[in-house]
This record gives structure tokens, sequence and C-alpha cells, in this order.
């Protein structure tokens, strides 16, 4: 759908946004001072978490047959491994 990709190629913006935003004016200090952006870094984490099983739902096993769909299920599982266990 459109109008589905369009989302989330905003969400992809803005993720890349936020990333650079993190890197410049994030903080250095322990993790009560990283609160904040951890909760924006979960957000996005769950999105391409609901992306990703919103397009394996309308394609089923289909959906790894496709080389971009592959690709994009290394890089959510990376993202979910970035923010919750790294």
């Amino acid at each position: 759908r459109p109008s589905f990709n369009l989302i989330i190629g905003a969400m992809i913006f803005l993720n890349a946004l936020w990333v650079g935003i993190e890197v410049e004016l994030g903080p250095d200090g322990g993790p009560l001072d990283r609160i904040p952006w951890f909760l924006v870094d979960n957000l996005f984490a769950m999105t391409w978490l609901g992306e990703m099983a919103a397009r394996q739902m309308a394609h089923g096993m289909d959906y790894f047959k496709d080389a971009w769909n592959c690709f994009d299920f290394v890089l959510v599982i990376l993202a979910v491994v970035d923010t919750y266990i790294v």
C-alpha cells in the first residue's frame, strides 16, 4: 500500500534525523540521563518490528522470497538487539 510505505518512509527519515541529533546532543552521563533517548529508540524499534510483522502477515512465508524483505528482517533484528540487549 502506498500510504503504508509513505508512513514507513517518513519514519525512516525521522529515525535518521534522530540518530544525528542523538550523536550531537545526546547526554554523556549515566543511564538516568539517557531515559528520554532510550524511550524514543524504543519507539523506532517497535515501529520497525510492527512494520515487519505487518508485511509478514500480508505476504506469509513469501515475505522471505524478496531480498529487500530479507535485508529488512536483518535490520529489524539488529535494531531490536541494539535497543534491548546492547
